[in-house]
């Protein structure tokens, strides 16, 4: 019988886009399992309480950054890191990082999709 098929060397994110297919990897942490993953729509946080509104199926997100959070926006040509605050409204993202005792998810990497 034929050999298996190679397996991956790194884990990727694929996406569909109309005809496009691209992928991207993106290394957010060696330790990887102690962060939690919340995912959804990017959006404002009008009464500022943490920083960043995330819109879920499960409801809405109030994420919070500091200077420290990491910012990555895919797209199909590239990925690249850009500062929290030039994030854009309405993009999909994944957010990594910690529930806080405040109600606040502390964001670690966030990772928009374009």
């Amino acid at each position: 019988p034929p050999p298996p098929p190679p397996t991956p060397r790194f884990p990727y994110t694929t996406l569909f886009r109309s005809d496009v297919l691209f992928a991207a990897l993106i290394v957010i942490d060696t330790d990887a399992a102690r962060l939690a993953r919340v995912s959804g729509i990017l959006g404002s946080n009008p009464d500022g309480s943490c920083g960043l509104t995330l819109m879920g199926d499960g409801g809405d997100r109030s994420i919070r950054y500091d200077a420290g959070t990491r910012a990555y926006v895919v797209s199909t040509s590239g990925s690249e890191e850009v500062p929290v605050a030039d994030l854009r409204s309405n993009l999909a993202a994944d957010v990594f990082g910690a529930e806080a005792s405040d109600g606040c998810f502390n964001a670690e990497t966030i990772i928009a999709f374009e």
